[in-house]
C-alpha cells in the first residue's frame, strides 16, 4: 500500500493521543510527526511508556483518545479492514525479534509473503533471499533461530519485517541485549536501509549511543508529566544545556565524552 510518494511528506503523525490501562492514565496529549526518509527515536527512562506507544502505533492498543494517521490515513476507527490495509503498510522488529524456532530462516521471512502477497511460489522464495541478503544474511537461509547469534536473530528480524515491503519500520529496542559490536553494526544497517532503500525508522530505544548514531529526529517522553517533554532534531537536544528531564537522561552519554 503507498501512502506517500514525496520524499520529505508527512508519513506518520500522531495527534492528542491518550493511553491508558483502564483507568490508569500511561501518557496524554502526544502530539508528534515523522517526515518520510527520516528515522524518528522515542526515548525516556524506564516506565515512560515507549512501549505502550509502540503498541499503539503497530495497531495492537487502541487509543483512549486521539488518532494516529499513517499516510493521512487513520490506524484506528474506520473499520477492520481499512486497519488491516493501513497496518500491512510497515513492518515491525520487536526486541526479542520474534521468530518462529521451529522455521528456518527462510521459512521466518516467506510467512509474510506466504500469508498476505498473491505472488508464486518461485517469486516469494527469490523475494525472501533477496530480503535476507540485504540485511547480510545470505547462505543462512536453513538455519533455525537457535543457531543464530544475538545480532544475527535481529538482522533475520529485519529481513522478516522488510518482506512486504514496508514504508515504515518500528523497531522495539533494536540493540537490547547486544555487544558493543553488534549494537554497532545493526546501526550501520539501519543507516544503510534508510539511505538506500528511502524507508522510514520510528524506533523505541534507551540506549543513547545507537539514538544518536541512527535517529534524525527524537522524542522525549516524560515518565513525570507522562507527555512529551522535549521533541526536535537529535543534535539539537544533545547539545542543549539547560536543566531538564532529559538533561539528566542524557548525562550519561555526555559523560563519555560523545557529540552528536
Amino acid at each position: 500500500m503507498n501512502l506517500i510518494s514525496s520524499e520529505g511528506s508527512e508519513i506518520l503523525k500522531v495527534s492528542e493521543l491518550e493511553l491508558s490501562y483502564g483507568e490508569h492514565v500511561v501518557l496524554r496529549d502526544l502530539s508528534f510527526s515523522v517526515k518520510k526518509g527520516e528515522c524518528m527515536a522515542i526515548m525516556g527512562s524506564s516506565g515512560c511508556g515507549k512501549s505502550t506507544l509502540l503498541k499503539s502505533m503497530i495497531g495492537l492498543l487502541r487509543p483512549q483518545s486521539g488518532e494516529i494517521l499513517i499516510g493521512g490515513i487513520p490506524l484506528w476507527g474506520r473499520g477492520q479492514e481499512l486497519n488491516t490495509m493501513v497496518a500491512r503498510s510497515f513492518g515491525v522488529l520487536f526486541q526479542g525479534s520474534a521468530l518462529w524456532s521451529s522455521m528456518t530462516l527462510l521459512e521466518n521471512v516467506l510467512l509474510p509473503l506466504e500469508t498476505f502477497s498473491k505472488l508464486s511460489s518461485r517469486e516469494r522464495r527469490d523475494l525472501a533471499f533477496y530480503k535476507l541478503s540485504l540485511v547480510g544474511l545470505s547462505g543462512s537461509e536453513s538455519l533455525y533461530p537457535s543457531q543464530l547469534s544475538g545480532g544475527m536473530k535481529k538482522r533475520a528480524g529485519i529481513a522478516r519485517a522488510l518482506a512486504l515491503d514496508p514504508q515504515i519500520l518500528f523497531f522495539d529496542e533494536p540493540s537490547a541485549g547486544l555487544d558493543p559490536v553488534n549494537s554497532q553494526i545493526l546501526d550501520e544497517l539501519i543507516n544503510d536501509l534508510k539511505k538506500n532503500l528511502g524507508l522510514t525508522f520510528v524506533i523505541v530505544s534507551h540506549d543513547i549511543q545507537s539514538i544518536f548514531s541512527i535517529s534524525d529526529q527524537a522524542v522525549f517522553l516524560s515518565s513525570t508529566t507522562k507527555t512529551v517533554a522535549e521533541q526536535g532534531k537529535t543534535a539539537d537536544l544533545l547539545s542543549q544545556e539547560k536543566e531538564s528531564e532529559l538533561s539528566d537522561f542524557l548525562q550519561s552519554f555526555r559523560s563519555l565524552g560523545l557529540r552528536a
